[in-house]
C-alpha cells in the first residue's frame, strides 16, 4: 500500500490512542467521555483496510493482465483459384412485333388461344372474309364494264366516229376501277393475320365475334432464333473483379438442353447499384425457350493469386469487402502475442471466405478474435509442450 495514502488514517489512530485514558474504566461518565475518541479509531481503522483492499484487487488486476490468453487458432490455406456466383435470369427475345389487322371487320378465328410457338407463315387470326369479297366482286364487274367501254371508245376514236376526248374519258375511268379493284383483292388478303417469322406468340386480343379497328395489336410475336438471356448484378462485383469481359459465364439449359457458355454482349448501368448484363449464345434452344423464363446463370469469377482461405469466425470489425482478422506473431522473447492485419472479402464459400492481405500459412485466430487487444499476449500449445519438456 503506497505511503501516501496510508500516512493519514495512522496520524488520526495516533491522535485517537493518546487521548485514551490508562488503566481501567469505572464509571459511566468517563465511558461517555470517551465517545468520539472511540469514532476516531474505528474509522482510522476502516480507511485502512479499505486501502489495503484497493491494493489487493489493483495486483491481482495487473496479474491477470500479465497472463496469457488461451485461444484457438489455425492455418490459413492456400485458397481457390476462382469462386463461382449463381444468378437467376431470364430469357429475352432478339426482337418483338405487334401484329394486328390493316382492315376492320368481324373477327372469327384466332389460332393463338393463350400462347404458344409459331412457325413463320403460320395464320394466327382472321375476319370474316364475306364482306371483302362481295366488295371484291363488284369491284371486277365494275372493272370488267369499264374495260369494255374503254375498248369501244378508242374503236370509235380510231374510226373518226368518236372524239380522242370520250376515249381519254373511258380510259381514266378503266384506270380508276382497276385501282378500285387492287385494294379490294389487298383488302381481301388482309383479313389474316399471318406470322412474319418463327417466334413465340402471345395472345393480346379481346374475345372472337368482336368488331377490331385497323392497327389494334391482337399478338405479340417473340424473335426466339438466337438464345439471348439477361441478368441483373451488383455493380459492385464487376468494380472488384475488373471488367466484365474477365468472367466466365454459362447458363443451364432446361433437359434436354443442359449447360451452355454464354457470351457477354452489353453491360448496361440500370443505377449505382445494380448492373444488365446481356448474353448470347450460338444456335437456338430445342425446345424454343420463352421470353421472360428464368433461366440459372453461373458467374466465374478468378480470384487475386495473393488470397487465403480462412473460417468466417476469424472475421473482425467488417465493413463491406473491408474487414480485419487478429493473427499469431511469435517474438524474439519467445513470447506469442496478437497483431491485427486489415484483409479484403473477395468471396464468400459457406463457413469459409477468401481474403487477401494476409502471409500465405500465417497463424490466425479462428474463434474470438473479435474480443481481443493489439499486442495482448496469448498462450500457444506448443509453447506450453516446450516448456514442459
Amino acid at each position: 500500500m503506497p505511503s501516501s495514502q496510508m500516512l493519514p488514517a495512522l496520524t488520526l489512530l495516533k491522535v485517537a490512542l493518546n487521548k485514551l485514558p490508562n488503566g481501567r474504566l469505572t464509571t459511566w461518565q468517563e465511558l461517555g467521555s470517551m465517545k468520539q475518541e472511540a469514532k476516531a479509531v474505528t474509522l482510522a481503522l476502516a480507511i485502512m483496510a479499505g486501502l489495503h483492499l484497493d491494493a489487493a484487487q489493483g495486483e491481482t488486476k495487473a496479474a491477470s493482465r500479465d497472463l496469457p490468453v488461451f485461444v484457438r487458432t489455425g492455418i490459413a490455406e492456400q485458397g481457390p483459384r476462382s469462386h463461382t456466383l449463381n444468378f437467376i435470369g431470364h430469357v429475352a427475345p432478339v426482337r418483338s412485333v405487334d401484329l394486328s389487322f390493316e382492315v376492320s371487320g368481324e373477327l372469327v378465328e384466332i389460332n393463338v388461344p393463350m400462347s404458344t410457338w409459331s412457325e413463320a407463315g403460320d395464320i394466327l387470326a382472321t375476319l370474316d372474309p364475306a364482306p371483302f369479297e362481295v366488295t371484291l366482286r363488284k369491284a371486277r364487274d365494275h372493272f370488267r364494264a369499264a374495260e369494255r367501254a374503254y375498248r369501244r371508245a378508242r374503236a370509235m376514236a380510231k374510226s373518226g366516229m368518236g372524239s380522242e376526248r370520250g376515249a381519254q374519258d373511258a380510259l381514266l375511268a378503266r384506270n380508276t376501277t382497276k385501282t378500285l379493284l387492287d385494294k379490294a383483292e389487298d383488302a381481301l388478303g388482309r383479313t389474316r393475320i399471318v406470322a412474319p417469322f418463327s417466334g413465340y406468340v402471345i395472345n393480346i386480343s379481346d374475345a372472337p365475334k368482336e368488331t377490331v379497328a385497323p392497327d389494334a395489336p391482337l399478338f405479340r410475336l417473340y424473335d426466339m432464333s438466337r438464345i439471348r438471356i439477361e441478368i441483373d448484378m451488383p455493380a459492385d462485383l464487376l468494380a472488384d473483379n475488373g471488367e466484365a469481359e474477365t468472367m466466365g459465364f454459362s447458363a443451364l439449359l432446361p433437359e434436354p438442353g443442359g449447360p451452355i457458355e454464354l457470351q457477354l454482349r452489353d453491360v448496361t448501368a440500370l443505377d449505382d447499384r445494380v448492373s444488365r448484363l446481356t448474353f448470347s449464345a450460338s444456335g437456338a434452344s430445342h425446345p424454343p425457350l420463352r421470353p421472360g423464363q428464368p433461366i440459372a446463370v453461373a458467374v466465374q469469377r478468378s480470384m487475386p493469386q495473393e488470397t487465403v482461405a480462412i473460417p468466417a469466425s476469424a472475421i473482425v470489425d467488417q465493413d463491406g469487402a473491408s474487414a480485419a482478422v487478429m493473427f499469431l506473431s511469435r517474438q524474439a522473447d519467445g513470447q506469442n502475442v496478437i497483431l491485427r492485419r486489415a484483409v479484403e472479402i473477395h468471396a464468400h464459400h459457406g463457413n469459409t471466405v477468401t481474403v487477401s492481405g494476409l502471409p500465405r500459412a500465417a497463424e490466425i485466430v479462428t474463434f474470438g478474435g473479435r474480443y481481443m487487444a493489439e499486442g495482448q499476449s496469448v498462450s500457444h500449445p506448443e509453447s506450453k509442450a516446450a516448456a514442459k519438456r
